[in-house]
């Protein structure tokens, strides 16, 4: 009797293992982008308007490059994040639609794994849907202003890339609320339903061995 209920119980294991390992590796990647943009942007403060007389043009352009980098690394970021929290919502439906043949089985404890995927699909929803980002680049209406015919030849470049550079950094910033936000999301939805996966394991755990 003990080695047949040992072997139903490794059935069970091997049975729900490949979920669990997909969870994991799921986590351990939203946990990374969420720990990098965190901190970068608790560092990240509202720029104050350059003064271009304290800067060349050669450094001007320098900072110019480096933020176009910076905010093509952080729209990578938020393509990541929907990649993955498609791939996660994928498998929730996959469990799901699982988890709700069995119940038409009648196999009740399976609500608890059906209930877990829709609350965290819930949870993730806002990271697949449309989703407003801050673009790079300005319109030739926000760059021709008066504001800027008071200034000259290299002067004239030096404030436009000024000008830009905290555009960028603006830009920078809110994108990067963004993606804090969809790593939070994206590592609630994982957590609640392996909580609802330990659950139902307890739970199938338990009338197994009481049946037997």
């Amino acid at each position: 009797m003990s080695k047949a209920k040992s072997i139903r119980f490794s059935d069970i294991i091997n049975i729900h293992r490949p979920f669990v390992l997909a969870l994991k590796s799921a986590l351990r990647l939203g946990i990374v982008v969420k720990r990098f943009f965190a901190h970068n942007y608790l560092n990240l403060h509202i720029m104050e308007h350059i003064n271009i007389k304290e800067h060349t043009k050669e450094s001007l352009t320098f900072i110019f490059y480096e933020a176009d980098k910076h905010f093509s690394s952080v729209i990578d970021a938020v393509k990541a994040n929907s990649n993955r929290s498609f791939f996660l919502f994928g498998l929730y439906l996959s469990i799901a639609s699982f988890s709700f043949s069995e119940v038409i089985e009648l196999k009740y404890e399976y609500l608890i794994l059906l209930v877990g995927c829709v609350v965290s699909a819930i949870f993730l929803l806002k990271n697949i849907s449309p989703t407003i980002i801050e673009i790079s680049g300005s319109s030739p209406s926000d760059i021709l202003v008066p504001y800027f015919s008071s200034f000259k030849k290299e002067e004239l470049e030096m404030e436009l890339l000024a000008t830009q550079i905290e555009s960028y950094n603006e830009s920078i910033r809110l994108n990067k609320i963004l993606v804090s936000k969809m790593s939070n999301r994206y590592i609630w939805s994982f957590k609640i339903l392996l909580f609802f996966i330990l659950v139902f394991i307890f739970v199938f755990s338990f009338f197994l061995f009481k049946s037997n």
